[in-house]
């Protein structure tokens, strides 16, 4: 026997199942995730610590029942959302009203 083809090879899937997080799972994985950003992004971004609380303790952010995909996912599009609109952000001088 020799060795797969690449065609062959990026054929074959895997599905593995793995059993709902934990609540404090979630916690776990939100704050590694925090790490991570500030790690990568802290002198460019800071996360504010209302916005940690939120995600962490946050009812409506529980009642999600996120996996770690999805957490990692909506950790991505929040990045790209900001990082688009801070393109488009104009500092104000004064107040608008």
């Amino acid at each position: 026997m020799g060795t797969f083809d690449e065609a062959f090879i990026s054929r074959i899937q895997l599905k593995l199942h793995y059993g709902e997080f934990t609540d404090n799972e979630r916690k776990r994985l939100w704050r590694n995730l925090f790490r991570e950003l500030e790690r990568e992004r802290g002198k460019s971004m800071r996360i504010v610590q209302s916005a940690k609380d939120y995600v962490l303790e946050g009812h409506e952010v529980r009642a999600l029942q996120w996996n770690g995909r999805e957490i990692k996912n909506g950790k991505t599009t929040t990045l790209n959302y900001y990082s688009q609109a801070l393109m488009f952000t104009v500092e104000l001088t004064r107040p608008l009203l």
